[in-house]
Formats: C-alpha cells, structure tokens, sequence
C-alpha cells in the first residue's frame, strides 16, 4: 500500500514518521496514487479543511482510500467530521483514526500501543502497515473518536496518578521516610502504579521516566476534562490535576520536562526529594 503524510501547524503525524510516509505531492505521493494518507491537524478547522475543503483529499484522493486521522482532537469533533464525510455521498476515501496511546515522545517501536478506530474492513488494510512499528494494535470501535476517547481515558488516568505519587512521597519524605524504603514498600503494596514504578526509581536512583514535557501532558489532560463535561461524565479529580500542573508549571520554564516536576515540588514544599536520603 503507498501512503503519504500531510499536516497543519504544529500537529507531528508521529505513527506516518515512524513509517517514513512521503509528504503528500512529493514524487511518487500523488493522491491519486495512495491507499492511504495520514492526516494530523491542530484544530479541528484546520483538520475538516484538509478533507473536506474544494480541494480537500475528500475529493482528490481515489475511491476505496484510507483517510488516517492521527489528530488529537475532542471525539466529538472527529465524529462531525466523519458524519459530514459520508454525507458527501458516492465512494469517497474512508475516514479511519491511528494514535500512539500516550505520550508520543516516550513511544518505542515494538512496545507501544497503537489505538484504532473505523469499520472493520478499513482496519483490516492498515493493520498490517501498523504492525510494522508495534505489535500491539487495538481495535477501539467502528466509530470516529472512539480511540481518541480511549487515548484520553489512558491521558486523565497517567496524569492523576503520577500528581498523587509526588504529593504522597512528600508526605513520606516530612515525615522522615527514606526514598529507598518507599520504593521497596510500594512495589509490593496497593499503591503501586505506574508512576510509582516510574518515579521512586528516578528519585533514588535518577532514573529518567518520560521524554515529554509538561506541555505533552497538559494538553490531553485538558481535553480529557473538556471531553468529560460535554459528555457528562464527571472529571473531578482530572480538573483538580490540571489545575495543580499548571501551578506547578508556574516555576518552570515553558518547556519543562516531566521530570523537572521534582524541582517544582521541592519548591513549593521544602522537601529535599535526594538520592542519600535512599
């Protein structure tokens, strides 16, 4: 199958990299030549433009092609888009959703999780192409949105877990407990996680645990919320984290790492988060 890349912005297309996909109109990337295309945007005008405008791939791409959005837009919004697609009527590419589950930066060729979404012919023919870069590919349901809905779900869960790994080891820390013993204690018990898998390692040992920035959370992490209050679903607790990174964010520089976490907890609470206090 040939593909192409085409995006908008800012918007990386990371899976139509990690695949080396030509850059839409480049030789041999004419559309009229593709089976499929990846298109990532960073607003959904910006995404229904590059389908759906007088001279969007809606219209220039053949019958039976494979749309690839790696858009990280509200469901919602991909749905629309989806929906006004098939309202055009007569044979027209086939709107499909591929995302990376997570943070982008952090994902390893062969261990990520791939997040799928369209019918089920349509995800038969990418699969394949997938399974080049993970093994793990996930079918999350036939309509638009669905994988961005199970990428979010994925985002709100990652980001409160790892706030309430920081702000419980602090507490640890106040009262006198060593880096080492909290490691040791959380491997085995109820509250390991992720992040506490993660985190304590780079605390005591220094241990790096994530390549993104502040930014790579905050963003699906706002999302989520955003997603959560249109659909009626509470996020609480999910708001309240947004609300403690971005303060956090407040004492770092715009482009802080994850990891740099660590310095703005030590500022706000005082607390020396050390290795030779392991």
């Amino acid at each position: 199958m040939k593909i192409a890349r085409i995006s908008v912005g800012s918007a990386p297309a990371p899976i139509a990299r990690r695949l080396a996909a030509p850059k839409l109109g480049t030789a041999g990337a004419t559309p009229e030549v593709l089976g499929a295309v990846f298109v990532d945007a960073d607003t959904e005008r910006d995404l229904r433009d590059l389908i759906l405008g007088p001279d969007g791939l809606a219209h220039t791409l053949p019958d039976g092609a494979l749309l690839v959005s790696e858009a990280a837009l509200a469901p919602e919004s991909l749905r629309a888009i989806a929906a006004d697609l098939i309202e055009l009527g007569g044979r027209r590419p086939t709107l499909v959703g591929a995302l990376i589950c997570g943070i982008p930066a952090d994902a390893v060729d062969g261990g990520m999780s791939v997040l799928c979404d369209g019918p089920d012919p349509a995800i038969a023919r990418l699969r394949p192409l997938l399974e080049t870069i993970s093994p793990k590919i996930i079918h999350c349901g036939q309509d638009a949105g669905q994988a961005q809905a199970a990428n979010l779900v994925n985002a709100a869960i990652a980001a409160c877990t790892r706030i309430i790994t920081y702000e419980a080891v602090t507490l640890g820390i106040k009262y006198g407990l060593a880096l080492g013993d909290m490691n040791e204690i959380l491997k085995t018990s109820t509250g390991r996680s992720e992040s506490s898998e993660k985190i304590l390692p780079h605390l005591v040992f220094g241990e790096k645990t994530s390549d993104g920035t502040l930014d790579d959370l905050l963003g699906p992490l706002a999302l989520a919320v955003g997603t959560g209050a249109a659909c009626g679903a509470p996020m609480m607790l999910a708001n309240t984290a947004h609300g403690v990174y971005r303060m956090l964010g407040s004492f770092l520089a715009p482009d802080a790492k994850l990891d740099e976490m660590t310095t703005a907890f030590a500022r706000i609470t005082g607390a020396s988060y050390v290795a030779s206090e392991a």
